[in-house]
């Protein structure tokens, strides 16, 4: 159930200062967990947004990225064609176990629900075996693409 509501340019401190609640380790932080409070802000948090997309990918073949994002149209004009995102990203090496997953994704608008989307994911392999491993890198940020 959606409760609270904030500007688009609030997203990446919101879901920041949520991780930090949940006591995250932003030098080097836990995938799960990061999924986890990433997931609570999805469902808890409304973006004042014409349109608001939730994503998730696993791809490779160098380096295997692991991202899930929420995605925002830009609030104040309503033809400008260049999205928000408040990404997290995981990186990993190449190994045997995470490149046999082969690469995945999902958006939200595949779902009925949003709640449907999570157990989408959930229901993958992707993010209980991506777990064992240590990202190379991990980065948790807001752009616009």
């Amino acid at each position: 159930m959606k409760q609270d509501v904030i500007d688009v340019a609030e997203a990446e401190v919101v879901l920041k200062g949520m991780l930090a609640s949940a006591r995250a380790n932003v030098a080097a932080p836990d995938l799960r967990q990061v999924w986890s409070v990433f997931k609570d802000f999805c469902l808890t948090v409304q973006v004042r947004t014409p349109s608001d997309i939730v994503a998730f990918a696993f791809f490779g073949p160098r380096q295997l990225h692991l991202h899930f994002w929420r995605q925002f149209d830009h609030p104040e004009v309503d033809d400008l064609h260049e999205p928000i995102v408040l990404d997290c990203e995981f990186r990993y090496e190449p190994v045997d176990e995470l490149r046999r997953l082969g690469e995945w994704n999902r958006l939200s608008g595949q779902e009925a629900s949003l709640e449907d989307f999570f157990a989408a994911v959930e229901g993958q392999p992707f993010l209980e075996t991506a777990s064992r491993y240590r990202p190379v890198d991990v980065k948790i940020f807001q752009m616009q693409i």
